[in-house]
């Protein structure tokens, strides 16, 4: 059985479960961020997947009490609707992001590393 390669250059959490909204040609999809890392992110929804390379913006709140953060992405990969989530997932990388909206995924990634190695212990 062949095993799949890993080509993420930035460390992802897992699991990060953030309800987000997308906006894709037009649309509005629903779903949950299912994980997370500086350079893209997964997002599971009940509704059709945008298109393979669909320029979208994800609208996630990063942090407690944050207002919605825009993320300029680009659709890199979908996958059907699975029978054991029973939701359809895809990939995106994210594409543009400003300082700010960098600054605030780091920020994101960090205190989740930092949470979950006092867990650790």
């Amino acid at each position: 059985m062949a095993r799949h390669r890993e080509q993420r250059r930035a460390a992802r959490i897992q699991p990060f479960v953030a309800a987000c909204r997308v906006l894709a040609a037009g649309e509005r999809l629903v779903g949950y961020v299912t994980d997370l890392s500086t350079e893209g992110c997964q997002v599971a929804t009940q509704s059709p997947p945008p298109a393979l390379a669909a320029t979208v913006v994800l609208e996630i709140r990063l942090g407690r009490g944050a207002a919605h953060t825009r993320l300029p992405a680009r659709v890199i990969w979908t996958r059907a609707r699975s029978t054991s989530s029973g939701a359809d997932t895809f990939g995106l990388v994210f594409d543009g992001l400003d300082d700010a909206q960098r600054r605030a995924l780091g920020e994101v990634v960090e205190a989740f590393r930092r949470k979950a190695a006092e867990i650790d212990g």
